[in-house]
């Protein structure tokens, strides 16, 4: 439970009455988030650029215009770049079940909660109910700047009728039993959880690989192929952005901020973190200092 837990989006998406959520990205720098999962369900849309995104430790390349659809607590990870234009909404599909067990319930609502029914991983502008999905989507975007009850009532009715939308067009994926696909999501699980407890200190391959019984070349290729990263690379980033929290956040040293999360060089830690950010760790500090 700690392992799954680790991996979570802390963030609260909406309220417990009503846990829906929107978010916009208007494309003025980059941002990377770190592979996480969520119980809500997210629906993603991509208005311009060329995307890279991770879903299931798969990497993916998507054109604008285009739908992401991500199930509950599946892994995922998107990297925004200055220029693209994106926006998101997440809701749990717990708020769109019927008191009344009916046919809608029991073939397609429940279907999907229980994780045996998924959404489409994309949906892109060649499907017929492109459009219709947009316009839907827009509402929804739209009613989720209110905070009336009617704007919620809006909201779940949009959300039904783009289930709707997916169902009549045989969108929806019957999910299959993949043990290898699951054995390898839980190895690297096993593996990102490792790094999250122990990033302050130095790292070898050697002891990731003999966490998952593999020898040190094949963990290498595992991990790559499962995140669309070399482990130094991630590892790195991971350092990167806990320092870029304590930068903003503290008053402490860079240097002690460095060493303190796992950067033993000072040197190899100023030339990262520029490659990152673009910036020195001191003018990202005074940037960010009011943020």
């Amino acid at each position: 439970m700690l392992e799954k837990e680790q991996l979570k989006e802390q963030r609260k998406h909406g309220t417990p009455f009503f846990p829906y959520a929107s978010y916009v990205w208007s494309g003025t720098s980059k941002s990377s988030s770190f592979i996480h999962w969520h119980e809500e369900t997210e629906i993603v849309y991509l208005e311009s650029g060329t995307f890279t995104f991770h879903c299931d430790m798969r990497e993916y390349q998507q054109e604008a215009p285009a739908f992401l659809l991500i199930n509950s607590e599946q892994l995922h990870r998107i990297d925004l770049r200055e220029g693209q234009k994106e926006s998101a909404f997440v809701f749990h599909l717990g708020m769109l079940s019927f008191q009344s067990y009916d046919e809608t319930e029991a073939e397609l609502i429940e279907p999907l909660i229980k994780g045996k029914m998924e959404f489409p991983m994309v949906v892109t502008r060649e499907e017929k109910s492109f459009e219709i999905i947009k316009e839907l989507y827009d509402k929804c975007l739209e009613e989720a700047q209110k905070t009336t009850l009617s704007s919620q009532l809006k909201i779940k009715g949009y959300l039904l009728q783009l289930l709707a939308e997916l169902y009549e067009n045989q969108l929806f994926v019957i999910k299959d039993n993949e043990e290898n696909q699951e054995e390898a999501l839980l190895l690297i699980k096993k593996v990102l959880n490792y790094i999250i407890e122990h990033y302050k200190r130095k790292i070898k391959i050697q002891e990731l690989a003999d966490l998952v019984n593999m020898n040190p070349q094949y963990f290498c290729r595992f991990f790559k192929k499962k995140t669309g990263k070399t482990f130094t690379t991630y590892l790195n980033e991971y350092r990167l952005e806990r320092i870029k929290k304590e930068l903003s956040g503290t008053e402490k040293k860079i240097i002690d901020i460095a060493s303190e999360n796992g950067f033993e060089n000072i040197g190899y830690f100023m030339k990262q973190f520029k490659l990152y950010t673009g910036v020195t760790p001191l003018t990202y500090r005074k940037q960010n200092k009011s943020k």
